[in-house]
């Protein structure tokens, strides 16, 4: 009899990698399903099925990305609305799919009381999460670089929303954490105007041009602005940009 005990599954691969697996398959060989081989191959540039490869398909596989089924792996419909999403629902996307992770979730949910992630993570992962030694470094990683990408934590392992039990009300970041105030709109003649049904954590003004509403929390960390800004820019902007030129390519196909 095998007494020696094998080690808690979990993504051998971060979630911003993943995410990029999942659409090399998308853009390479379509939403599936296509085998190992096939992806490794055609998505992954490998000569066949390698550690790194499974190891990647894995992981995708682990934040809900793909789905394993009797001909292959396929993208899923999570997967499909991570690379377009919404201007307001990235941030609940990229939260599912960490909490697609039943260990990561366990994690959250117990140090988020505790505001931050102990730093002797690694030796607790081995410890009480069921990860053979010496892979709690590697695993403590994953975890914290995923957390970070999915707007849980911030680098130094302090928690920046609520975690799992989190409702999703639309808002991209926390207002938990002080720091940065949003000016009172209601005070401005001459700009946006903020929505007065809204909890008072909130803030929602309407841009003028070209006639959008944003949502965020009143007062936001440092961190959290610049991670407010960056998806501003990254996310919201090309999709007003697609928008736009699909509405012209519309009309001129009308004319």
């Amino acid at each position: 009899m095998d007494d020696r005990k094998r080690s808690r599954s979990y993504p051998g691969a971060d979630l911003e990698e993943s995410i990029r697996t999942a659409k090399l398959i998308q853009t390479s060989l379509g939403p599936g399903g296509h085998s190992r081989d096939a992806i490794s191959q055609q998505a992954l540039g490998s000569k066949g099925v390698t550690g790194a490869t499974a190891r990647k398909i894995a992981a995708a596989t682990s934040f809900g990305l793909l789905k394993k089924s009797g001909d292959g792996y396929s993208v899923t419909s999570l997967a499909k609305s991570i690379f377009r999403p919404l201007p307001d629902e990235e941030p609940k996307l990229l939260k599912d799919m960490l909490f697609s992770v039943t260990l990561y979730r366990e994690l959250v949910e117990k140090y988020q009381p505790e505001g931050r992630i102990p730093a002797s993570l690694p030796a607790l992962l081995e410890r009480n999460h069921g990860i053979m030694h010496p892979n709690g470094s590697f695993a403590a990683k994953i975890f914290r670089d995923s957390a970070i990408y999915a707007g849980i934590l911030d680098s130094d392992g302090n928690f920046l929303s609520e975690g799992p039990a989190e409702p999703n009300d639309g808002v991209p970041y926390s207002a938990e954490d002080q720091g940065v105030s949003f000016p009172d709109l209601d005070t401005r003649t001459d700009g946006p105007k903020r929505q007065t049904d809204l909890p008072p954590e909130l803030i929602e003004v309407e841009l003028p041009n070209p006639g959008v509403s944003l949502r965020a929390p009143r007062v936001m960390s440092q961190k959290q602005k610049e991670r407010a800004i960056e998806w501003l820019d990254k996310v919201a902007k090309p999709w007003l940009t697609f928008i736009v030129e699909e509405h012209e390519e519309s009309e001129a196909d009308h004319a």
